[in-house]
């Protein structure tokens, strides 16, 4: 597998990958979310477009899910109750560079099923992927 389209851009730019018979495939990241300056819940996603600004990325369904094991104001992770993976079925998050909120298109199959904003610090790249302090507003 070959990196596409790296001159001229930083090692910290996302980028797609495409294979050897020239098929466009996303790398895959880390996205991690990170609640008292902690990494809260960590997930593999796989990257569908960036243009340096807003990568869109898509956690899939079933992918391996880990969470933190320190304590937080917030207690555990609400999912690790659950089994350790993505239950969702399909959503596409817009990770705005220096926004504070992130927008989410969420679907079931091929049926869209609406919009979620979520509230965040502005995400923070890293040299495997990026981090996103959430505001932790949801109930």
């Amino acid at each position: 597998m070959s990196l596409a389209g790296t001159t001229g851009r930083s090692k910290r730019t996302l980028l797609l990958a495409a294979d050897d018979r020239g098929a466009t495939t996303a790398a895959v990241i880390v996205r991690r979310e990170i609640l008292d300056d902690r990494e809260w819940i960590r997930c593999p996603v796989r990257v569908a477009a960036d243009d340096g600004h807003t990568p869109a990325v898509h956690p899939a369904k079933n992918t391996p899910l880990t969470f933190g094991t320190h304590e937080f104001r917030r207690g555990p992770h609400p999912w690790g109750a659950f089994e350790h993976v993505r239950q969702s079925d399909c959503v596409l998050q817009l990770q705005a560079a220096r926004e504070g909120h992130s927008a989410r298109a969420r679907r079931e199959g091929s049926r869209f099923q609406g919009w979620y904003v979520n509230f965040q610090e502005p995400m923070r790249r890293t040299s495997d992927g990026f981090d996103t302090p959430d505001q932790e507003l949801d109930p």
